[in-house]
């Protein structure tokens, strides 16, 4: 279909491109969307601090730091850290 010509071999080689990188960046995008959320506080709380884990590699993915925030209400001395979560077996991108 698109191999017939060289610009039809540059296009077709575009499209591909176009569609693994879609298939490829919703999961990415949902693991950095987790992160980030995991890293901020939500209403009138105040940010205390960002704590960091440390995930080690594997044979399936590169070294990964998670973050979680740890955040205080108005007017409370208690401070509340959110979770960790779990290490991704694979590559979250």
């Amino acid at each position: 279909m698109f191999t017939r010509t060289k610009g039809g071999r540059i296009a077709a080689a575009a499209l591909a491109l176009a569609l693994s990188a879609g298939l490829a960046s919703p999961a990415s995008a949902g693991f950095a969307k987790r992160q980030a959320r995991k890293s901020t506080c939500s209403g009138k709380q105040s940010l205390v601090r960002v704590d960091t884990k440390t995930c080690p590699s594997t044979k399936h993915r590169p070294t990964i730091i998670l973050h979680r925030a740890c955040c205080q209400l108005p007017n409370k001395n208690k401070v509340v850290c959110k979770n960790f979560g779990g290490c991704p077996s694979r590559s979250p991108s």
